[in-house]
């Protein structure tokens, strides 16, 4: 896209806005430009609400996954206990699921975990079939 059709978009959108979030584009825009001048490495990436959430399903669905893979012995080891299951790691575990939530969120925040009772049976996979409509 040439910087003209560029320019013209980003004053049609600030024209849309009111003046606070109008402002906040503004801020944005110079905070983009900031990090491109003094050589940062990348511009953050920007993900969709809808990417995000995928990426966190996903990401639960391999921890537990991970989790149903261990071993008998590596869950009975942790009998009585909610264990915090992460990319292939097993993070923390204790019987009271609010202190272990508060000490996986201190070195763990923004990041998707999973909290699994270690006697928790893996749900069976449920195939909804529809009919089909000619």
């Amino acid at each position: 896209m040439l910087r003209a059709e560029l320019k013209e978009r980003i004053e049609d959108v600030l024209e849309a806005l009111p003046a606070e979030k109008a402002e906040m584009v503004l801020d944005y825009a110079a905070y983009l430009k900031e990090r491109a001048t003094r050589g940062h490495e990348t511009i953050p990436e920007v993900v969709s609400p809808d990417e995000e959430e995928d990426t966190g399903e996903r990401e639960l669905a391999e921890a537990e996954a991970y989790w149903f893979d261990l071993p008998e012995k590596t869950h009975r080891s942790y009998l009585g206990k909610t264990v915090a299951v992460q990319k292939g790691a097993i993070l923390d575990s204790d019987s009271n699921l609010a202190s272990l939530r508060r000490r996986v969120e201190e070195r763990h925040a923004d990041e998707v975990v999973l909290y699994i009772e270690a006697d928790a049976e893996r749900e069976p996979v449920l195939v909804l079939r529809s009919p089909r409509l000619k």
